[in-house]
């Protein structure tokens, strides 16, 4: 019996990057996503705290008034928070990105391999040979489903054509 690359019987997947030329920029766009959202807040933020500073100075509170003490603790707690949801959201991000990925890179990558097979079984065996490549198939989680049978569908069509082989 002939081993299966494609088949996914009995495997656990363990490596998420699958196909790292595009994972990884769709992984960098989303962090640069997030740090731009980061900056526009941050920078909206920062001119809020210093209008509300203003507001005190025009008011003529003394710099020791607890109002700008009761600012500078609540722009501090705002900042470490913000710095704290960033992560967060750049952790979360990058793990479900990933994941998504996975799942949109990995049927790709079985194909590709898939079509090597078929070039390497066309190439190495004689034309009177019965050598076969085991059907495509896909993880019931990935996306294109539907592309398995269709690819199974067509190389068979074209080895009927082509006389079995």
């Amino acid at each position: 019996m002939q081993s299966n690359p494609n088949s996914v019987v009995g495997k656990k997947r363990k490596v998420f990057l699958v196909y790292p030329e595009f994972q990884i920029p769709l992984i960098l766009i989303n962090i640069a996503i997030l740090a731009v959202v980061l900056a526009v807040i941050g920078y909206q933020s920062h001119r809020s705290f210093l209008e509300l500073k203003e507001m005190g100075v025009e008011a003529n509170l003394s710099t020791g008034h607890p109002y700008f003490k009761f600012v500078e603790m609540h722009t501090r707690q705002f900042y470490q928070n913000l710095g704290l949801g960033f992560g967060v959201g750049i952790l979360s991000s990058t793990f479900l990105t990933l994941l998504l990925s996975h799942r949109l890179a990995g049927p790709i990558v079985r194909l590709k391999r898939y079509f090597e097979q078929i070039l390497r079984v066309d190439a190495e065996t004689p034309p009177a040979s019965n050598a076969t490549v085991q059907p495509l198939q896909f993880r019931k989680s990935d996306f294109f489903a539907e592309l398995a049978p269709l690819v199974n569908r067509a190389v068979e069509t074209l080895k009927n054509k082509r006389g079995g082989k």
